[in-house]
């Protein structure tokens, strides 16, 4: 069977502390509130990687990657109809401070920026 990837990098700009973002990704109480309203469960890298709503949806993992508070890397599956095969999933977070731009002047504002990166392979 032939492998394939497709590959997605998105960027967002977040005006929040570096600790405050990691929070938000890796804390059940903050990712209820911004991640689909599911909670989260990071162990340490090899350990379980969960995402669960109340209404049964939820993503299994593994961590591969945990820099607190500026990577973490996990392996991302999700329960599927028989009829649909998804492909092995790897989703990564980048959080890095940056300097973003005013929109109503030239002053830079301190803000964070998060890459969140995204692989599917198949085999």
């Amino acid at each position: 069977m032939q492998e394939w990837q497709l590959n997605s990098v998105v960027e967002v700009f977040v005006d929040a502390s570096v600790e405050r973002i990691w929070a938000a990704l890796t804390e059940a109480a903050d990712t209820e509130q911004y991640f689909m309203r599911s909670r989260v469960t990071v162990g340490d890298v090899g350990e379980p990687y969960r995402l669960e709503r109340d209404d049964g949806w939820k993503v299994d993992g593994t961590v591969l990657a945990k820099e607190p508070p500026y990577r973490l890397r996990v392996t991302w599956r999700m329960k599927t109809p028989p009829d649909l095969v998804m492909p092995n999933c790897e989703v990564e977070y980048l959080i890095e401070p940056t300097l973003i731009p005013d929109a109503k002047s030239t002053t830079k504002l301190p803000s964070n920026r998060m890459s969140t990166g995204l692989c599917l392979r198949r085999s």
